[in-house]
């Protein structure tokens, strides 16, 4: 995965306080949600890339289609 590089400290916190502000986030292990995401919205099931047989071989492949998504 080539194609990405690392937040700075900076723009690390910048971007987290956005998130915060923009999606009314608040965390929690009891409400659900705990953010509000704008309407219309997608949706991408990616759990696929989390099964431990698939974690090797599909980085290259998540990143394809990530970038093709976004």
């Amino acid at each position: 995965m080539e194609n990405w590089i690392p937040l700075t400290d900076k723009e690390l916190k910048y971007v987290w306080k956005t998130f915060y502000r923009d999606f009314k986030f608040k965390p929690s292990i009891s409400r659900f949600p705990s953010f509000q995401v704008p309407s219309p919205f997608i949706t991408y099931d990616i759990s696929a890339y989390f099964e431990e047989s698939s974690l090797l071989l599909a980085d290259e492949d998540f990143e394809k289609k990530a970038l093709l998504v976004f």
